[in-house]
């Protein structure tokens, strides 16, 4: 008998597949999308770890403007107790990709630091290996292809000098130095940014003494990179090491001095002896007395050269890789936890109505005599094995699929080789085991309710509301309709509730879905079309005259204008933004022509002036705070006075004025803001390199399509949640469809013996729906605009802030797919009403 029992139960499965498989799918999409996000952010650290890993990535690193000798080498490992690497590094110019590269020599095992993308590390003479990046913004070059190199001169302080000329690229690299396809830092002399790295052989930069070195702390290893752990152990050190560099950077200051009296003394010595001897005039006796004073005074003024220390902190994108993969853990906490929810909603509405279903199964087993186990098996074996089903098919698709899927969309940003997931087996286990309980509650508590029942209750009939239904015989179709719809509504008060609840949920994670998407697109458009009107920015020699560099320009031809500034790179020294970089952008000329590159604009799209005072992007501060920013190894308190509206970047905008009193020095000019048409953008990028004095080009296009690409990658995660919420609004309006219909199956079966169609008798089960979706949809709308708002304020970064917004069609898009989903999963039921077999009204004491 129990045999026969239990082949009844899978037979239960059979006849109620549609049942079965939306437990099923539920179930495997929240553990799928609540495994899957919670695994991106740490799978995406992990993945970059491994990259660090098998390419040596350094701690940090030092640089110091004379030179780095052997001697200072071993006085920074041996005093700070780290392993330190010298190597011969550069900038220079490329007329050929009309970009600045940071050019490293392949030397002392630095190639072990790049990873060979395309082709190999160059060993011969005149050969480069470049940016993988520079292959992505110029598909046409290949390997074997040539690019030219030349010398930036600096006026700040002398660097290298590498060989000129035609070098054979040999191929393409990348290194976890550069974390960001966004970013590849500034020159060495702080006078502009780079765009590029490149690897060149041993013996092509000519300097003596090493330009800058990598260094590795020990004790770092314990820690996993990217850790907090790690953070604040390299912050320690940084601090040790600082202090160690600064007592280095006075014993080399007090050996120059030294060297300097030395020589002024003995100098002072020859003069004496000369005039003591008569082979000096008087005339030269003064001349050479003036000369030794002036050295004498200006060595007084002398200044003491600092070290410039990097920690991997502030290497190029590794704040931006380690945010990115904390928002995806922040999604993880609001996306899935919806899933789960709607899950445990609907698993419960499907598992309570299968037991009133089967009421009449119960007593019929109660009578037979089996016990309330066996009777009570067969609900447990369906909620378990439906989700069994879901549970191991969510984890599969959640540990190799969707961490993938996010990994792969966000290596338009950080180079991150493979994609590798780190899973975690108790978190795993714990979101199986939930899923399970969720599912088994209803399945036992409902049964259990029932089996504690007299089997002859359980057989008798359900006689509430037959006089409603008689009353409502008499009325109109129209009345009856309507009176059977609110019926049906009333009769179920908690079913409708919660039905409409989680169609509000699907149809929030929609629209927010949708709204994100907006928000990502409308940024860079914001940004490009409303703020920035200037097509690149050129560094120049600021040296030069600037009223010249302005004539050059202006004889360019197809430029349509040219704005003189001062871009000046400076770091917010303490407080929530602590390390983070930004511009100081100050006008050199007339405010005009800063409202045709650049227009500064508040919240409310309000002009501002450039005489306000200082102004900030929303990143580094509000109205009336003070920041505390580093700017030349110098800090400084600088108090906001006006906000301007900035999605891409961080800058403080002050005029001349307001700068000198603020630094304590007057703004150099050192780039300008141009403006001409795309179309024309080779010709005039080469006509404006040919000008004497520009230093390089940065074309804000190629920024632009590197933001679109970063859209593009947070897209694809946004495609993937519509896509999923869609599938779990049509999941729950199928179980609501089916819900209705055997709730009121004998009414059903009544009204078709009363002569209604199957059509008609659809039509009562899709109004309900439709009212009940109707309420979720409108609930969902609303609560969709609150969730984008959250999520965009939540992946907003340093660099990148989004706008929140949903465009018009995003809620009609939303809305249609709702209804339609209605529609189809009408046609699936209305097969089902074809199906009702009218002799069960006859079985009614109606």
């Amino acid at each position: 008998m129990l045999r026969t029992m239990r082949k009844d139960n899978v037979r239960t499965v059979r006849y109620s597949l549609l049942r079965f498989l939306s437990i099923t799918i539920m179930v495997f999409l929240s553990v799928a999308f609540f495994i899957g996000l919670k695994f991106a952010g740490p799978s995406m650290l992990y993945t970059a770890e491994n990259f660090a890993n098998n390419y040596n990535m350094p701690d940090g690193k030092v640089m110091y403007p004379g030179g780095i000798t052997e001697e200072i080498l071993k006085d920074i490992e041996h005093k700070s107790s780290i392993k330190v690497l010298g190597i011969h590094s550069t900038d220079v110019n490329s007329p050929t990709v009309g970009q600045s590269i940071h050019l490293y020599a392949n030397e002392n095992q630095l190639g072990d630091m790049f990873s060979v993308k395309l082709g190999q590390l160059p060993s011969g003479s005149m050969e480069i290996a470049l940016d993988i990046q520079v292959k992505e913004s110029y598909p046409e070059l290949e390997i074997g292809d040539f690019v030219e190199i030349e010398n930036i001169d600096s006026n700040v302080f002398e660097i290298p000098k590498a060989k000129v000329g035609q070098y054979k690229i040999v191929g393409f690299i990348e290194s976890p130095l550069y974390l960001s396809n966004l970013d590849r830092g500034i020159q060495m002399d702080g006078q502009g940014s780079v765009a590029a790295f490149g690897l060149v052989s041993s013996g092509h930069i000519d300097c003596s003494e090493y330009s800058e070195a990598f260094y590795w702390a020990p004790e770092m290893k314990v820690f996993g990179h990217f850790s907090d752990d790690y953070d604040q152990a390299l912050r320690d050190k940084v601090t040790d090491i600082d202090k160690n560099l600064g007592d280095i950077a006075e014993t080399l200051h007090n050996q120059v001095i030294e060297q300097q009296l030395k020589d002024i003394s003995e100098q002072q010595v020859e003069l004496e002896l000369a005039l003591s001897r008569r082979l000096i005039s008087q005339e030269d006796v003064h001349e050479k007395e003036t000369a030794l004073k002036q050295m004498s005074q200006a060595l007084e003024a002398y200044p003491m050269a600092q070290f410039q220390h990097t920690s991997r902190l502030d290497f190029s994108g590794y704040r931006l890789l380690k945010n990115n993969a904390m928002k995806m853990d922040e999604i993880s906490k609001v996306f899935p936890v919806f899933f789960f929810l709607l899950s445990i909603v609907v698993t419960f509405i499907t598992m309570t109505r299968m037991a009133q279903d089967e009421q009449k199964y119960i007593g019929t087993m109660k009578q037979m005599g089996y016990s309330n186990y066996h009777v009570m098996e067969k609900f447990i074996f369906y909620a378990f094995s439906s989700v069994s089903i879901g549970i191991i098919l969510g984890i599969v698709v959640g540990t190799l699929v969707i961490p993938g899927l996010v990994i792969n969309a966000y290596m338009t940003l950080h180079p991150l080789s493979e994609p590798r997931v780190q899973l975690d087996g108790m978190f795993i286990a714990i979101v199986s085991i939930a899923s399970l309980i969720i599912a088994l509650i209803p399945a036992v508590i409902t049964p259990l309710k029932l089996v504690r029942k007299p089997a002859i209750e359980l057989l008798q009939e359900n006689l509430e509301g037959s006089s409603k239904s008689s009353r409502s015989q008499k009325s109109s179709r129209l009345n009856y309709i309507c009176l059977w719809v609110s019926r049906s509504i009333r009769m179920a008060p908690t079913r409708s509730l919660l039905i409409i609840l989680a169609l509000a949920a699907s149809v929030m994670l929609m629209v927010a879905g949708f709204g994100l998407s907006d928000s990502l697109t409308g940024t860079v458009a914001r940004q490009f079309n409303e703020i920035t009107h200037y097509t690149s920015i050129i560094y120049v020699d600021s040296n030069g005259s600037q009223s010249d560099y302005s004539k050059a320009m202006d004889q360019i031809e197809h430029l349509e204008g040219s704005f003189p500034v001062s871009l000046t790179q400076a770091e917010v020294k303490s407080g929530t933004n602590q390390g983070l970089k930004f511009q100081i952008l100050v006008p050199m000329g007339e405010e005009e022509g800063l409202v045709n590159m650049l227009e500064l604009i508040d919240d409310e799209k309000r002009a501002i002036s450039i005489e306000e005072g200082i102004i900030a992007t929303p990143v580094l501060g509000q109205s009336g705070e003070s920041i505390e920013v580093t700017l030349n190894d110098l800090d400084y308190a600088l108090e906001v006075d006006a906000i301007a509206q900035n999605y891409v970047g961080n800058y403080l905008y002050m005029s001349p004025e307001t700068y000198s009193d603020s630094i304590d020095q007057k703004p150099m000019y050192n780039a300008f803001l141009v403006k001409y048409d795309m179309k024309h953008k080779d010709q005039i990028e080469e006509d404006m390199l040919a000008v004497a004095g520009i230093k390089s080009i940065m074309n804000l296009e190629q920024l632009k399509e590197t933001a679109e690409e970063s859209m593009e990658s947070l897209n694809m995660i946004t495609i993937i949640l519509i896509i999923a919420s869609a599938g779990l609004t049509f999941i729950i309006l199928l179980n609501l469809m089916n819900i209705i219909l055997m709730e009121n199956y004998r009414e059903l079966a009544i009204m078709k013996t009363l002569g209604l169609f199957d059509c008609q008798v659809s039509w009562l089960i899709f109004l309900e729906a439709f009212i009940l979706a109707t309420i979720g949809i409108a609930i969902g709308s609303y609560l969709g605009q609150q969730l984008n708002l959250y999520i965009v304020n939540l992946l907003s970064r340093d660099d990148l802030v989004f706008h929140p917004e949903i465009d018009t069609m995003s809620y009609v898009y939303s809305i249609i797919l709702a209804y339609l989903f209605i529609l189809v999963v009408s046609l699936l039921v209305h097969n089902n009403v074809r199906k009702i077999n009218k002799v069960e009204a006859m079985k009614d004491t109606n």
